[in-house]
């Protein structure tokens, strides 16, 4: 069967992006994963296990083409990375992100595109973080807009 992404780009090739990553390469839903990390040495460990199939520090060229964009850094990083690849991304271009707060990085994307935002709401996280990671099992794509809403406070409420 073809794979369902041709090019992912995993910005953050720690714990988090690393296990996301595998998973994809395991079901065989992608060709090629590029890596982009703060830390050369995370880089090179990466392509060596397996886990990306290349690397590189120029984000023009890692985010061209790419059919998804996986953000698995610390949440304060995530605006940054949002700024920066903004500039580069096409039409048919997924962004998401592991952190674990919504609040800024909505802010964030709203800020620099407007785009429509979606949230990945799972049922026992925890349980099913402790057996798959990055396992699609109890997850559904949910648009942000509802039954979040942003206020004054800068929370996402419920």
């Amino acid at each position: 069967t073809r794979p369902l992404f041709n090019k992912i780009v995993l910005i953050g090739v720690g714990l988090i992006g690393g296990s996301f990553a595998l998973s994809l390469k395991k079901a065989q839903a992608v060709t090629h994963i590029v890596g982009l990390d703060r830390h050369q040495t995370s880089l090179e460990a990466a392509k060596r296990l397996g886990i990306i199939d290349s690397f590189t520090d120029d984000m023009a060229s890692a985010v061209a083409d790419a059919d998804l964009i996986v953000i698995a850094t610390p949440v304060a990083q995530t605006a940054k990375i949002l700024s920066a690849i903004y500039p580069y991304l096409q039409a048919h271009t997924i962004v998401t992100d592991a952190g674990s707060t919504k609040a800024d990085v909505v802010l964030a994307a709203r800020s620099e595109s407007g785009v429509e935002l979606l949230a990945v709401l799972q049922e026992d996280a925890f349980e099913a973080g402790q057996l798959h990671l990055a396992s699609p099992e109890g997850s559904a794509l949910q648009p942000l807009t509802l039954p979040y809403s942003l206020d004054s406070d800068r929370e996402i409420q419920r």
